[in-house]
Parts: structure tokens; C-alpha cells; sequence
């Protein structure tokens, strides 16, 4: 396997951070705007899996579809979403932390030669990493599926990612929170997948487990990042 490996993608929310009570927070600090907050999400949903091609065709899509479910301009959400929701957004990320030791996963990645993305689902990644105080200077790659135009689990969100990169896809790792966009979307690639444990998975793989990596020949558990990286063949940083 590590003699494959060339890079590692990493998806962004409840990933890189634990997203469990950050979707309550966002919206109990702001209840004047639950209900376009609620659009937002639920849109998400219906629209993804869909290949817009290009950033302004999602946000045309997306203000359309969020502004129909509570009776708004489509022009006023679309300020509201970029001008006030994100930032927004930011800011109570700025109060979260990243999960443990995620700066030295990046660097040891980076000090032994292989490649790394973030791919959020979202916009402002670059804002919203440095809100969790994720070191970029470590990150070879950072894109947005709805700023490529294209949400997960849409194949070419991937191979764009693999042709950022420079790498093949099979080349790849992504690791996700979620089976049904982050994993479904390796998968259509011929990427390989890690699943990282959430309140969810937790449920089903124990309480200790935290990263399990599913292949189409074999599947184990990771408990820790040194796990991985050991699995990979690569000696954590102290």
C-alpha cells in the first residue's frame, strides 16, 4: 500500500475538526437567520451530487433553490450567504479546535515526500482552516467543491484534486468523515478511503476507534493519526 501512496486528501468539516454541537452553535449565535441557515442545509442535500461546472452556476442554483424555501429574493440570500453567513461561519470556527495532532499529520506527510490536499465541501477553506489554525504552509492543495462548481460525492471534484496534485487517482487517499460523499466519490475515482470515526460511526466501531480505512480487499481500524501513518509506512513526528 505505501509504495502506492502519493497522496493523502483530506475532506474539511467534521474531519480536520469534530462538527459535533458546531451546526447547534451556528445557529444558537445567530436566530435571526435560522431559518435561511436551515435552507442552506437543506438545499445541500437535494443539490448534491451535481456537476454545475463552475462556481457562479452553483451559486446561482443554490440562492435560487435556498431563497424559494423561505420566500426571498434570490439576490438578498446570495448577499446574506457570502457576506454574512460565512464569515459567520469563520468566526465561530475560530472558537473550535482542529482534532488532535492534525498539524503534525500535515508535516510529516509533507517531510516525507507525499502530497496534500484539503477538499471541503464548502467556500472560504483557506479562511477556515487558518480559523482552526491549520498550518498551510504544510498543504500542497486547497479546494472548494462548491467554488470547482462541483459537489461531492461528483467524480470530477476528485480528479480535480488528483490533477492539482500532479498524481494519479489510485495514487490517492481520501479520508472522510462520510462514507456516502466522501467515501462514494474515492470510490468512483478508484481512490481509497478512510472513514474517520464520528459520534455515529462510534456507535458501530467502539468508543476507542477512531480512523477505519475501507478497501475493496481488506479493511482494518485505526485508533490514532500514528496508526495511519504507520500503516503507510511513515514514523510519526515526536
Amino acid at each position: 500500500m505505501a509504495k502506492k501512496i502519493k497522496a493523502v486528501i483530506f475532506d474539511f468539516d467534521g474531519t480536520l475538526y469534530d462538527q459535533k454541537g458546531f451546526a447547534f452553535k451556528l445557529i444558537a449565535t445567530d436566530l435571526k437567520n435560522a431559518f435561511k441557515a436551515k435552507a442552506e442545509r437543506d438545499v445541500r442535500k437535494k443539490i448534491r451530487d451535481t456537476d454545475f461546472g463552475n462556481h457562479e452556476k452553483f451559486l446561482e442554483n443554490f440562492t435560487e433553490y435556498s431563497a424559494a424555501k423561505i420566500n426571498m429574493d434570490p439576490e438578498k440570500y446570495r448577499d446574506w450567504y457570502i457576506n454574512t453567513y460565512m464569515p459567520h461561519f469563520i468566526n465561530v470556527l475560530s472558537k473550535w479546535k482542529s482534532r488532535p495532532q492534525v498539524n503534525m499529520v500535515f508535516e510529516t506527510l509533507k517531510n516525507n515526500k507525499i502530497k496534500t490536499a484539503i477538499f471541503s465541501d464548502y467556500g472560504f477553506t483557506k479562511e477556515r482552516c487558518e480559523a482552526l489554525k491549520i498550518n498551510l504552509k504544510n498543504v500542497d492543495v486547497i479546494i472548494s467543491a462548491e467554488e470547482a462548481g462541483v459537489l461531492k460525492p461528483a467524480k470530477r471534484g476528485f480528479t480535480e484534486v488528483a490533477l492539482a496534485l500532479k498524481v494519479k487517482p489510485e495514487e490517492c487517499i481520501v479520508i472522510g468523515d462520510r462514507i456516502d460523499t466522501d467515501g462514494e466519490g474515492a470510490k468512483r475515482c478508484g481512490m481509497k478511503f478512510i472513514q474517520i470515526a464520528t459520534k455515529r460511526t462510534k456507535k458501530i466501531l467502539g468508543k476507542k476507534q477512531f480512523l477505519q480505512i475501507q478497501e475493496k480487499d481488506f479493511e482494518y481500524t485505526i485508533q490514532t493519526w500514528e496508526n495511519f501513518l504507520e500503516k503507510i509506512n511513515i514514523i510519526p513526528l515526536p
